[in-house]
Order: structure tokens, then sequence, then C-alpha cells
């Protein structure tokens, strides 16, 4: 038997293969809350108790981690690797995820192309979509339902970024919209974002497999089906995609439940704490200019009096200021 561990943005996922039954699946999902050691080892508990007299022989582990000592796998390679298990013929597999989504190409014999992947933000994935629905006062579950259900006309909701979504859903209301309709929307350009980032001009042949967590919304899903002129295939499974490549490539042994207690915290080496020095601050002359440039907020920061000094230069670019 094997045990695969997706470690997601929002859930920590499962899957036990027992290569014996051919085609039997054992899948779990737990929500992490930040806290994933405990999601770990819950999700261990409960395997435990179904596998008690079973040997799992190999571990594999792929998400958003990085354990210290134990070899994490690549998350495009599992979704790859389950996609020929489950023997899909994917010539395509598009997974949208509650923070990442994602296109792979594949070649005849399911061997891999090229991929490309969404920008490093979250606009657009399933937490996005969770957010809105917060909004609306209502579940992702019973969003898309609702959006899946309507007929008619639906405003459009910018998905490249929530703060130009929640002022699109706040002018639909103020218009009249109902919730459906908004629902309907905000489904809409979620599809037309990930098209955008995904495809980006490319013709997509063959057999296309949608996994991931916003292949659950039929409203998603049809409209990617109707502005690429395809019908996506939602696998058996479709939630357990990385957990399932992660036990069919996964080569370590037990690990033991805490060792997420330590290593956790080891996931990125951090630099030392900046500390500042006081005597710097002779170094520079007193005050900062401050004025209204064209309706803009303009502030000069005062300079320091030595020519040549060692410092750092950061700056942040933001939505409506520079830093």
């Amino acid at each position: 038997m094997k045990a695969g561990f997706d470690f997601g943005s929002k859930n920590v996922s499962a899957a036990i293969i027992d290569e014996a039954s051919p085609g039997k699946i054992n899948t779990y999902v737990i929500a992490h809350n930040g806290n994933l050691s405990e999601a770990y080892q819950n999700i261990r508990n409960m395997i435990d108790m179904d596998f008690r007299n079973a040997s799992i022989e190999s571990y594999g582990i792929t998400g958003n981690i990085d354990i210290e000592g134990f070899e994490c796998i690549d998350r495009l390679l599992a979704e790859i690797e389950a996609a020929a298990f489950l023997k899909t013929e994917a010539a395509n597999i598009i997974s949208a995820g509650n923070e990442t989504f994602f296109l792979i190409i594949l070649d005849a014999d399911g061997n891999y192309v090229e991929h490309t992947v969404n920008p490093l933000c979250a606009s657009g994935t399933g937490s996005f979509l969770e957010q809105q629905a917060g909004r609306l006062g209502t579940t992702v579950e019973e969003l898309t339902r609702i959006a899946a259900s309507f007929e008619g006309k639906s405003p459009v909701i910018a998905t490249r970024c929530s703060v130009f979504a929640k002022s699109d859903i706040i002018h639909a209301q103020a218009e009249g919209y109902s919730k459906e309709a908004i629902a309907a929307g905000l489904c809409q350009g979620i599809a037309d974002s990930i098209i955008s980032n995904l495809i980006k001009g490319r013709r997509l042949t063959g057999n296309t497999i949608f996994t991931g967590g916003l292949s659950n919304s039929d409203k998603i899903v049809g409209e990617i089906s109707k502005k690429l002129g395809i019908i996506p295939v939602i696998p058996e499974h479709n939630m357990y995609f990385g957990a399932i490549g992660a036990a069919l490539l996964g080569n370590s042994d037990n690990p033991e439940k805490s060792f997420l207690s330590t290593s956790i915290k080891n996931k990125r080496n951090k630099r030392d704490k900046i500390t500042i020095d006081p005597s710097l601050s002779a170094m520079y002359e007193s005050g900062d200019r401050f004025y209204i440039d064209n309706g803009v907020e303009v502030t000069e920061y005062c300079m320091p009096k030595e020519k040549e000094i060692c410092v750092y230069l950061g700056i942040d670019i933001g939505s409506t200021s520079r830093l």
C-alpha cells in the first residue's frame, strides 16, 4: 500500500492506494487552518483507524510545503502521474485549486510537453471565490449552485483583483442585480481568468481533464467549455490528484506523525532580524519634505550627510503608491 499527502493552501488531503486492489483508492481531506502539523496528525489518525492491520510501504508528500530532511514531490509531476494511473488518457490537464491554477500539456504517450501557471496572486482561484461568497453572505458551494441555475444577463465582475471585484459587486447590487446574477458573473469572470492566464492563445486538442476544487463548479466548467469549444472531463478523484500522484511517486519510509511539529518551523530560511543603530541617525539631516504634486502626495525623505554609506534600498510598488 502507498500513502500520499497533498498540503494545499486550505486543506491537507491524502490518498491510500492498495495495489492489491486495482482501482481502489481511499481519500481523506481536512482543513488545516494554518496548523499543518495538527492537520497532518489528524489525517494520519484517520488513516490508521481504517488500516490498522495493513502495512503502508511508502509515503509521498507534495504541495505548498518544504520540509527539512524530506523530499517533496513536484505538484505537476504528481498530477501527471495521477492522470496516467487513473487512465484518463489526458492530453491536457487544467487544475484550479484554492490558491493556484495551472495547465499541463502532454504528448500522445502522456509525457510532459509544457506547462503554464497563474501569476503569484490568488485572484480568480478558490480562495478568491470564497472571499467573494462571504461578501454575498453565502458559501462557495451555494454560490456555485445558484450560479449554475441562473439564466439571464449577469454583471461583469473583475476577477483580477479582490478590491476591484468588491467594487463591481457593490455596483451590481446598486444596479439591482440579484445574488444569483452576481454569482454567475463571478464564475464567468473566474473562467475568463483561468483561460487568459493559462491558454494564452493555444488551441487545446485531445482529451482535456479538469481537476482541483473549482472543477466542482458546474458554472465555471460550463463557461470554460463554451469559451474554448471543448468539454473538459471531470475525472474520478478530481480533488485528490496531488495526493494520488504523491502516493505513486513516494519512496520514503513512514514519517512519524509528529515530524511536522519540528520540521515545519524550518519551512524557509530567514535572515537575522534587522536592528537599527541609533548612532546612524546623526548621519541624516533632520526632517522630511512633504508636498502635493498634481493631486499626489509626495514625501522626500531626508538624505544622509555623508556621501558614501552602506544602506539597504527597498521599493514597494502598490496599487496607488510607491514607497
